[in-house]
């Protein structure tokens, strides 16, 4: 009497067997990756005006990347970001400034490559009080909302990300408290390769493009990041 249940239990255990198989293989091939990292940020910037002349800025500092692949199968969600802290100087004058620019993004990955996202890029620009000829500083804004296009690779020894951004937003200034729109067009490459699950050599390279709308000028960033890393 005790033989027929065990062997009915033996029969379903065989046939879903196949089934939890499948099951491990594709929860393998299901992927989710983290990464971040710091390292040295060179820039280089130019603006240009048909009135006021082209200025050339040169400087550098602090800069950090981080990315995140999260597979859910032939959609997956991609979230990137980069910060820099730094100083340029005007390479006529000798005046310095000071730079915040945050940017991050998010958004779809389609068939484990292709990066389809929406962010936010913003830059903060300070001259000191001493160059102002005002008796304070004055910081300089620009937050922009581009969309994004490129691709994404990524596994536990590192990623690659190649994008193109373009948007618009707005450009402030706190003495006045002015404001103007401008548009923006962005590309970044930027990457980390070395162990896996573990320290990795990480490099970035970013050009920004500001076009003011109301006023005659225009404002390119290039920027440099080497340094290291961890991914995931």
């Amino acid at each position: 009497m005790t033989k027929k249940p065990i062997a009915v239990i033996a029969l379903l255990a065989a046939a879903c067997a196949p089934s939890l198989v499948i099951a491990q293989e594709e929860a393998a091939k299901k992927e989710n990756h983290g990464y971040g990292g710091v390292g040295l940020a060179l820039v280089s910037s130019n603006s240009s005006s048909d009135t006021a002349g082209d200025t050339n800025w040169t400087g550098g500092g602090l800069g950090f990347t981080g990315a995140g692949v999260f597979d859910l199968g032939a959609v997956g969600i991609g979230v990137t970001g980069a910060m820099q802290f730094g100083a340029r100087t005007e390479q006529d004058s000798d005046q310095e400034v000071t730079d915040v620019q945050v940017a991050f993004d998010g958004g779809v990955i389609v068939a484990k490559m292709l990066y389809l996202s929406l962010g936010v890029n913003t830059l903060a620009t300070t001259v000191d009080s001493a160059d102002t000829g005002v008796g304070t500083d004055i910081t300089y804004s620009k937050v922009v909302v581009p969309l994004g296009i490129g691709f994404i690779s990524a596994d536990d020894k590192g990623y690659f990300l190649g994008q193109i951004r373009f948007g618009g937003g707005t450009a402030t200034e706190d003495y006045t408290d002015s404001d103007t729109d401008i548009g923006y067009f962005g590309i970044r490459l930027a990457g980390q390769t070395g162990m896996a699950n573990g320290v990795q050599f990480m490099g970035a390279m970013e050009l920004d493009a500001y076009d003011y709308k109301d006023i005659d000028l225009t404002e390119n960033y290039f920027r440099l990041i080497l340094g290291v890393a961890f991914g995931t």
